[in-house]
């Protein structure tokens, strides 16, 4: 986090120098050095200030703590729940929180790897009851699935567009059974986004 502060930082120094640039362009006397200065500058800046706009909007997004409230909730854990947990995890879920695409959800696969895009290093974690999630309130993991936030408060880098819609008994399905599922022992690289 605290380097891409920086290079955030180096973004907006950028800016601020090329603005002064263009200040200073604007009090050339010659008018060839004055308005070309100014537009090369001028123009540099406004690129500058862009990025850094759009820089800025990210890492806020990234980084900024999220305080949707937690339901006080115990999901049942009824076999026709768990099985359709299970239908949806595997349709939902598997193709991001298992390198195979498979069930159990047990994290581990490299999402930048698919994006084509360099985006760093970032791993879905375990699911299962060995992995993080094992001590996590049931409300804890709906406000996961419902609004992308950790348990800590955090944003989760996840799909939530996908996931803030399903149903009441479609979120309680997919954390029974995820309270369901065997554990497995899978240690996840933590995240390392790309720098900025």
């Amino acid at each position: 986090m605290i380097s891409n502060v920086l290079g955030w930082l180096v973004f907006v120094a950028f800016a601020v120098l090329f603005g002064w640039l263009t200040r200073r362009a604007w009090r050339v006397k010659n008018a060839l050095l004055k308005w070309g200065g100014v537009a090369l500058s001028g123009l540099l800046t406004l690129v500058l200030v862009l990025l850094t706009v759009v820089l800025g909007r990210g890492l806020y997004i990234l980084y900024m703590p999220r305080n949707y409230p937690v339901a006080e909730i115990t999901v049942a854990r009824t076999p026709e729940q768990i099985a359709r947990g299970e239908h949806l995890a595997a349709t939902v879920c598997a193709a991001c929180h298992n390198p195979d695409g498979e069930l159990p959800l047990s994290g581990g696969k490299n999402l930048s790897e698919d994006a084509g895009l360099p985006l760093g290093d970032l791993y879905p974690p375990n699911l299962t009851p060995a992995g993080e999630i094992a001590t996590w309130t049931d409300g804890e993991i709906l406000r996961a699935i419902r609004e992308g936030t950790h348990k800590a408060g955090r944003p989760l880098t996840m799909p939530v567009q996908r996931l803030r819609n399903l149903s009441d008994t479609d979120a309680q399905a997919l954390v029974a059974y995820l309270r369901s599922q065997p554990a497995v022992q899978n240690d996840v690289s933590p995240n390392n986004p790309s720098r900025v």
